[in-house]
């Protein structure tokens, strides 16, 4: 995924390079922010030395709330993004143009639901709630042969 594609929302973000690093990352996050985490993650499944799967699982074991969107190439319904999907992702998305497309536009979207909030920490409830708009997004998103752009998790 480019990093330009953030640009665009006018909002900081963090790099990772793996599963472990961004575990790493939300750890330290938390330490430097007393308890603060990200808002939203967006994770690849295929990682080196931790994937998306074990990594998602691990964020989701130590109490993260935030949005968790999968990104993958894998096909719907094999088993790898089956286990990513249930791992604790709030939505997966396919790894082609348009899913990078509706990705960019359900992060903005997003930001602008955690603004409306004040930046206050979502509770799991604001969580949910998000989550279902984010799903009514992308309905309106689905491509021409009828077919979803995105698997949900």
């Amino acid at each position: 995924l480019p990093l330009h594609a953030f640009g665009a929302l006018h909002g900081a973000f963090d790099q990772a390079v793996d599963g472990a690093d961004a575990l790493a990352r939300e750890s330290a996050m938390r330490e430097r922010t007393g308890g603060r985490s990200y808002d939203a993650v967006l994770i690849d499944n295929q990682m080196p030395t931790m994937g998306g799967t074990a990594a998602t699982r691990e964020l989701r074991r130590r109490g993260f709330d935030g949005l968790i969107i999968g990104l993958t190439g894998d096909m719907v319904g094999c088993d790898d993004r089956t286990q990513f999907e249930a791992a604790g992702l709030d939505m997966c998305l396919d790894k082609h143009s348009e899913g990078t497309q509706l990705l960019t536009k359900l992060l903005a979207e997003h930001r602008a639901l955690v603004l409306a909030r004040g930046g206050a920490i979502a509770t799991r409830a604001a969580r949910d709630s998000d989550v279902r708009q984010l799903r009514a997004l992308t309905l309106d998103a689905a491509r021409p042969d009828g077919g979803d752009i995105i698997g949900l998790a």
